[in-house]
């Protein structure tokens, strides 16, 4: 029995000398760990005040040494807005082409600044809001374009309404499934003349209406869309800078007045066709027509009396 309560006594003393030993170890904590309230929040608006700093002399700074030391910057914030600065150096967007946060590499890929070195493999990321950037940007190279075209539907949807596209690929997303990549390659001005006679003929309203406002669609292509059911295409081949002479006389007299009024702001309306709109139920169309045949009269007349 002695025994028995001797170990327990033995238990109990060696957990109170445990329990003395954590409070002696939290007294001891070091003066400097020590930080009252006001000091802590005056640290914290001192810090967050400096990454506000940081982050709009990197938006703003165009001195290169500075926008190399912030790309180390330890807030993603301050080195998206390096990666967004024009002025940032060549290698300092490469490095961060490959920076942990997506954020960053977007704002590197949509970069006007964007070098090629660092394309290949922002066009093959992991997240597609970063490759969508990429097939977006102006800068980005023919080849790498190439190989976004072939890309999930999102991605290929901004590739494809890039103008540095190349027309031989423009012409292959002709065929694409999906409309909105047909309508983007009808909207590019870099599509050529016989892909877009080939969508003139699609069956999707959007894709034809945007043949016929590419100001390089090809006469024959906007004739047909002329004729069009939809209203909205011929109003886009009444405004249209390439639509022939005797198109623009027979969508003056089209049954509806958004299309004659298109064709009453066409610069190359002939006289003709603004003769027949000068009479317009609707005064806006007239008003137009009247006032634009008017000065083509007062010039006829002159060179008449000079002659």
């Amino acid at each position: 029995m002695r025994i028995y309560f001797f170990r327990l006594l033995c238990v109990i003393f060696f957990i109170l000398g445990c329990v003395r030993k954590e409070q002696n170890l939290a007294q001891d904590v070091p003066d400097s760990l020590k930080v009252d309230d006001q000091e802590f929040r005056r640290l914290l608006r001192k810090s967050r005040e400096l990454n506000e700093d940081q982050k709009t002399r990197a938006k703003r700074t165009v001195n290169p040494r500075v926008l190399r030391k912030l790309a180390g910057d330890e807030n993603e914030s301050v080195r998206f807005y390096v990666a967004s600065n024009r002025y940032t150096p060549y290698e300092t967007l490469v490095v961060l082409a490959s920076d942990e946060s997506p954020s960053v590499r977007w704002a590197v890929a949509v970069n006007d600044s964007l070098p090629p070195e660092a394309m290949p493999a922002l066009a093959g990321d992991t997240d597609i809001v970063v490759r969508m950037g990429l097939a977006a940007n102006l800068h980005t190279t023919t080849e790498v374009l190439a190989r976004l075209a072939e890309d999930i539907l999102p991605v290929r949807r901004r590739a494809a309404s890039n103008p540095n596209m190349n027309p031989p690929v423009l012409a292959d997303l002709t065929r694409d499934a999906d409309a909105q990549v047909r309508q983007a390659v009808a909207r590019n001005i870099s599509t050529p003349p016989q892909a877009l006679g080939k969508l003139a003929l699609d069956t999707v309203e959007v894709v034809k209406v945007a043949v016929a406002g590419n100001p390089g669609t090809p006469q024959g292509a906007l004739t047909v869309l002329a004729t069009d059911t939809s209203f909205v295409a011929r109003q886009k081949v009444a405004g249209n800078g390439n639509t022939p002479k005797l198109m623009l006389l027979q969508l003056a007299a089209d049954s509806m007045a958004v299309v004659r009024r298109a064709v009453s702001v066409n610069t190359n309306t002939p006289k003709k066709a603004l003769e027949k709109l000068s009479y317009d139920p609707d005064q806006d169309i007239s008003r137009m027509a009247r006032g634009r045949l008017a000065k083509i009269l007062r010039k006829e007349i002159e060179e008449d009396l000079e002659r």
